[in-house]
């Protein structure tokens, strides 16, 4: 039996019993919101409203505004608490101009669609939000759903074909989202098994580093660059990614300063003063030469910075919208690249000994943010899992760093949209590859080659040992083809289907019982005979 302490429940006025072991939860994670009311477990809050009534349980879905903050924190933080949030949110905001961009152009969404998106997002998300230090934008799960269903436009100064119909789905995507918040049914996220998880994360991995090769092409003639084009594009992607790697691992001054931030004024360095200014002027061969950048395909202007109600908005015509099943279609594949994201960010920041969160009032947060979003004309999304990690590991531990950054972005894209336009994509380009090598659990590879091979190959050397369930294994590598082959939200549906059958199936060849019932004193006796593995 555990020790038990009473805790006075403020809502109810009565005493509930709460286990010792709360207690001794590591300081960052007592200080935010661990005990809801008379439950401590999302498992049981499934349905909630049908228990406890539906005003209740709305205010219970809204609650995320109340804490997460250092004045809300118990005991309230110090201003230190308050400056590491405020450098955190910098250097989220100088991390995450590049990755919402590339992002944007996997998904063929302009840029600063993205941006005004990521902004609005955050900004939401960190307020009404359960799970602090997690950040929210515009995801590749989702720009690889949207680059299924949107057409780019010759003219790049038009938006997408298609755009109509994205901004129905997440409407109704976003309807949907607030029916699972209400009734609280984050905790299905238990169905998703680690299997499913690593194919997904390599599955995205690839769709990543596949959608580079749209860079790689002149976006005026659209034909693959080559050639003194081509070599300096691979430089400059190299250089980015070494930076990106390195930067970081020098003591001090690589945990103070971003890698990106560091990353791109040398590719700026290199792009406009050796190459466009030295090798012009003194090569002839090099006289031409330069790397395309993102005003090249996407020009950020002053009348783009600025949001436009949606239903006022020129550019777009609805009338062309057809509700038929391609429609439903779309919005299935949504919402599941939604909420799956959601989920999962919000448990792998909680598993990394984040603080405690409420998945359900992320899932409203994300709700209120893409309506907002969309209402602006601009394109929402959900958790983003690197930036999320990043922005735990450099220290932020509440709400106030995704905050400061989703002001930062806006601001940028307000007053300085001019500096956006001179980033290279080579620079871009550089930033995916290290998202797709921090994102590939490479782990996984030489595990599943193993456990494919026989018995007495794996007994050759220790390191070969490492087996998992054939199954395990299988629906890795299905998940992952699924992903990059169909889309994201088949691999991972048919993942966890297909894991659902084999846990059943193994289950009833596990143990056999036999049933016996007493009369005399009214009791059924199970009695285990034969164990079958």
């Amino acid at each position: 039996m555990l020790e038990t302490n009473k805790v006075e429940d403020a809502t109810v006025n009565e005493y509930v019993e709460r286990p010792e072991e709360f207690n001794k939860l590591d300081e960052s994670v007592e200080r935010t919101k661990l005990f809801h009311n008379d439950v401590y477990d999302n498992d049981i809050k499934i349905c909630l409203p049908t228990r406890i009534g539906f005003s209740k349980a709305f205010m219970s879905m809204v609650d995320g505004i109340k804490w997460g903050w250092g004045f809300t924190n118990t005991p309230k933080e110090t201003s230190k608490y308050y400056i590491n949030e405020i450098l955190c949110g910098c250097i989220l905001c100088l991390t995450m101009l590049p990755e919402m961009i590339s992002f944007c152009m996997i998904a063929k969404i302009p840029p600063y669609l993205g941006l005004q998106g990521a902004s609005f997002l955050s900004l939401i998300t960190s307020i009404f939000g359960g799970s602090p230090a997690v950040i929210h934008g515009v995801t590749g799960a989702f720009a690889s759903v949207c680059s299924k269903y949107l057409v780019e436009n010759n003219n790049v100064d038009l938006l997408p074909d298609g755009i109509e119909r994205l901004y129905i789905c997440i409407f109704i995507c976003s309807v949907m989202l607030f029916f699972f918040s209400y009734f609280h049914m984050s905790a299905l996220i238990q169905l998703i098994p680690t299997p499913v998880f690593i194919g997904y994360c390599n599955g995205l991995s690839i769709i990543f580093l596949r959608a580079q090769l749209h860079n790689l092409k002149n976006p005026y003639t659209h034909e693959y660059i080559k050639g003194h084009y081509l070599l300096f594009f691979i430089i400059i992607c190299t250089l980015v990614v070494l930076i990106v790697e390195l930067w970081k691992k020098i003591p001090k001054v690589g945990q103070k300063i971003p890698s990106s931030l560091i990353a791109i004024t040398v590719t700026i360095f290199v792009e406009f003063v050796i190459l466009r200014k030295f090798l012009h002027n003194n090569f002839a061969s090099f006289k031409d030469v330069k790397s395309f950048t993102v005003g090249d395909m996407f020009s950020f202007t002053s009348d783009k910075a600025k949001p436009t109600f949606l239903f006022t908005n020129k550019d777009l015509n609805f009338s062309k919208v057809e509700f038929n099943m391609d429609l439903i279609k779309q919005v299935a594949n949504m919402f599941t690249v939604l909420l799956v994201e959601a989920l999962m960010v919000s448990e792998v920041i909680k598993d990394m000994g984040g603080a405690e969160c409420d998945t359900n009032e992320t899932i409203f947060s994300l709700f209120i943010g893409n309506v907002l979003a969309s209402l602006g004309s601009a394109v929402g999304g959900s958790s983003l899992l690197g930036l999320s990690v990043l922005n735990y590991r450099n220290g932020a531990r509440g709400k106030e760093s995704g905050v400061v950054a989703s002001i930062l972005i806006y601001a940028i894209l307000l007053f300085g949209y001019s500096l956006l336009n001179y980033i290279p994509l080579s620079f871009l380009c550089g930033i995916m590859i290290t998202v797709f090598i921090h994102c590939f659990k490479w782990f996984s590879i030489p595990i599943v080659f193993f456990t494919f091979c026989p018995g007495y190959i794996r007994n050759c050397h220790p390191c070969m040992s490492r087996k998992i369930s054939r199954w395990d294994a299988f629906i890795i590598v299905l998940v992952t083809v699924l992903c990059v082959f169909v889309s994201v939200p088949n691999g991972v549906l048919t993942g966890i289907i297909l894991s659902a059958l084999v846990y059943v199936w193994q289950s009833k060849s596990t143990f056999k019982f036999e049933i016996f019932y007493d009369r005399d004193t009214d009791t059924k006796v199970l009695e285990k005979k034969k164990k079958y593995i």
